[in-house]
């Protein structure tokens, strides 16, 4: 109640129903991802490799 006797009530939308109005969460994709189609990638270098230049950079 307020002061002028109004009713107060909260918003009745939820918690995820908030994320979404307020762009913290996007709606689900309209169809699902075929991880098949994806392009793969191969890689010229080794993880090995990779880790070692990491390690002597740090």
């Amino acid at each position: 109640m307020t002061h002028d006797s109004e009713v107060e009530v909260p918003a009745t939308t939820t918690p995820f129903q908030q994320l979404l109005q307020s762009g913290s969460v996007r709606p689900a994709a309209a169809a699902a991802v075929d991880f098949a189609n994806i392009n793969r990638v191969k890689l010229t270098t080794d993880t090995a490799t990779i880790l070692a230049e990491e390690r002597d950079n740090s």
